[in-house]
């Protein structure tokens, strides 16, 4: 399929949409911008329909018209895990983890639902992290 931004990969993304390089930025195009955006300055992603917004330490909001799949496809770093549906971050950027409401509370103080399949995975992550 072509478009005026180049050829649609086969993730369903324009290749010039979202592209990883040097493992530290991904692009984004909206339809105003393009941003660049530093991996590691992302807190988390939360999808609404094929929307996604994305969080960055110290920087505003974007959202870009992509799927949470697209998003997490490009960034390709194993510091982001899904932990529901709608929801990507950055572990990182993890406070702590409030076993008996299942959300994990991040750097911006956002709750994030842990999906009742990814409990296990998350409670195993939080015992293999550093304390300091």
């Amino acid at each position: 399929m072509l478009s005026n931004h180049g050829i649609l990969g086969t993730n369903g993304l324009l290749d010039s949409d979202i592209k990883t390089f040097s493992e530290s930025r991904i692009t984004l195009n909206t339809i105003k911008n393009v941003y660049f955006i530093v991996v590691a300055r992302i807190i988390r992603c939360e999808a609404s329909s094929n929307y996604t917004s994305i969080i960055q330490l110290g920087e505003r909001n974007i959202l870009v018209s992509h799927t949470l799949k697209d998003i997490e496809k490009a960034l390709k770093n194993p510091m982001f895990l899904r932990i529901h549906r709608s929801h990507l971050i950055n572990i990182n950027f993890i406070k702590y983890y409030d076993k008996l409401e299942s959300v994990i509370i991040m750097h911006d103080n956002s709750k994030i639902p842990v999906s009742t399949r990814r409990k296990i995975i998350i409670r195993n992550l939080l015992k293999l992290m550093p304390t300091p």
